[in-house]
């Protein structure tokens, strides 16, 4: 069964947008350190996380990854449209859902800059490493807009 994460279509001052184009696609998503067994528990703070389909990976602000405490796993190499920076890779656990019934998905994410501090609504940037394990929904007429996770092993199912 998947996990089903609604996406809003939200201004820059986080208010709905009166259409798609007028807003960014954006989630709302708890962060924490990725801890093996994840025994730990989820509760956690709330954050916006744009889903952009033109990145590779996931995103982070420095500042909230540092928070967390999330561990660095290697240094990379962020390239952009433009350019190329030095970085760092994190591991972190998105949680999604309400506090009685969250699911944690543990993934990789790059060091960004604050992206707050630049105007932006969102601390996170989800990419095609998470969304490669899901299902994108995205119907402009009937205005449906929806992510659905699939755990790993039912992906191999979700597609049929």
């Amino acid at each position: 069964m998947p996990v089903r994460i609604p996406i809003q279509f939200l201004t820059d001052d986080l208010q709905p947008a009166p259409t798609p184009s007028a807003g960014r696609p954006l989630v709302k998503i708890g962060l924490i350190a990725a801890v093996p067994g994840l025994d730990q528990d989820f509760r956690h703070d709330h954050h916006w996380a744009l889903i952009d389909t033109g990145a590779d990976h996931n995103y982070a602000e420095v500042r909230l990854l540092d928070q967390l405490n999330c561990p660095r796993i290697r240094e990379a190499t962020v390239t952009g449209a433009t350019s190329s920076r030095a970085s760092y890779c994190r591991s972190v656990t998105l949680v999604f859902g309400p506090q009685n019934a969250a699911v944690g998905v543990s993934t990789d994410v790059y060091e960004l800059d604050s992206l707050h501090d630049r105007g932006k609504p969102y601390h996170f940037v989800i990419g095609n490493l998470f969304l490669q394990n899901g299902v994108l929904h995205m119907d402009y007429v009937r205005h449906e807009y929806w992510f659905d996770y699939y755990p790993a092993p039912e992906r191999a199912t979700a597609a049929l």
